[in-house]
């Protein structure tokens, strides 16, 4: 338990320490004023990782706890697991970054205009955190918390060297960096978790194909609809009503069987969240 319980507090310890170094630098060597902008749009990638990835990680270690001597069943939590974090995930997020400069205008004003493409690149990367944010729990359940210590020294490095090289092109180059760096880990984080339960790395593929796939079309169309209309609020509502149809469509036309799964998920935790 010791040696366990040290090997997540260190990871937790470099996990904290990699998601702040960012506004440490931008602070120190941008400003006060840029680390406001950074800062607000940093927010959009926490809200997903905090409301949705941080929830489904609480309910998930225990699941891996119990079987994580079974290799089938845990990939099967963590493939519907997957799923249901990305058809959730991506297309939210696809639409902030579409929608990104109408938001900021709306909510608020024009004084924080250059906070949207922040917001825009921060979004994207927020869903990829969201999606991965459940392998350190998949390594802690199986009980590997010195590989999870190991990736995320790697991680670490990774992030802080993003962060670095983005510096040098000021407040969007630090977003850039951080997303870049994120995505470069994307296949450790896929090896990883196959090595752990079997699921290849095609199968994961597979699994966000479908979100992926539905939000390109709908961002398509939502930048389509913000050049046509001058309007925010009108914008943002047509905006949201087209992403979401667009995104349906495709998913129904081209990936039916992932969107019944995920509906059939839904509908049973629905049944698990209602009183008897």
């Amino acid at each position: 338990m010791l040696a366990f319980s040290l090997g997540v507090f260190a990871t937790n310890g470099l996990a904290y320490f990699s998601r702040n170094i960012d506004n440490i630098l931008v602070g120190r060597f941008l400003g006060v004023a840029s680390l406001s902008l950074y800062g607000m749009a940093y927010r959009v990638l926490v809200v997903p990782v905090q409301l949705i990835g941080q929830t489904v990680n609480r309910v998930m270690f225990p699941t891996f706890s119990r079987i994580a001597s079974d290799k089938e069943q845990v990939a099967s939590k963590l493939k519907a697991s997957m799923s249901l974090l990305g058809l959730c995930v991506i297309p939210l997020m696809a639409y902030v970054a579409c929608a990104a400069p109408a938001l900021v205008q709306l909510v608020l004003g024009d004084d924080w205009r250059a906070a949207a493409p922040l917001m825009s690149v921060l979004a994207v990367g927020g869903a990829r955190e969201t999606i991965f944010y459940i392998t350190p729990t998949l390594m802690k359940g199986m009980g590997r918390a010195g590989l999870n210590l190991k990736y995320e020294l790697v991680a670490t490095a990774a992030q802080v060297g993003g962060i670095l090289i983005g510096l040098q092109f000021g407040l969007l180059g630090v977003a850039v960096g951080y997303a870049v760096a994120g995505f470069a880990l994307t296949p450790v984080l896929m090896v990883l978790q196959s090595r752990l339960c079997g699921l290849t790395v095609a199968e994961q593929l597979r699994i966000l194909w479908p979100p992926i796939h539905a939000s390109v079309w709908a961002s398509g169309a939502c930048l389509l609809l913000g050049q046509a209309l001058p309007g925010t609020v009108l914008e943002l509502a047509l905006g949201l009503v087209l992403f979401l149809l667009v995104t349906a469509l495709v998913l129904f036309l081209f990936h039916r069987t992932a969107l019944h799964s995920f509906l059939g998920q839904l509908r049973r935790l629905a049944r698990r969240s209602t009183p008897a």
